[in-house]
């Protein structure tokens, strides 16, 4: 797939695949594109511990929502137009921290 990542001007193409291995039965791997957000995320699910797959579904879900809040889309704004560390701190701890 490809899309036009929001707030920058290129085209990003990707893919994505997953496999449960040669020792689990079930695949307990999560990832997920929003090209709204212009967002790709992964999660292993840790294959033989308790509940990996729901774990995984959780953590995608909840990065999606972090990213979504009006504070973060204001961050990723911000660094588009003026890209510094700076600005890509302050966002990290916006989308990280917040509660």
């Amino acid at each position: 797939m490809s899309w036009a990542i929001p707030r920058f001007d290129y085209l990003v193409e990707f893919a994505g695949a997953s496999h449960a291995g040669r020792v689990r039965t079930s695949n307990e791997d999560v990832w997920r594109a929003d090209p709204g957000l212009g967002l790709l995320a992964v999660a292993d699910g840790m294959g033989g511990h308790a509940a990996g797959e729901l774990a995984a579904r959780i953590a995608v879900t909840q990065i999606g929502e972090m990213v979504r809040t009006p504070a973060s889309l204001d961050i990723l704004d911000k660094f588009a137009e003026a890209p510094t560390l700076a600005i890509w701190q302050a966002g990290t701890n916006a989308i990280f921290h917040h509660r």
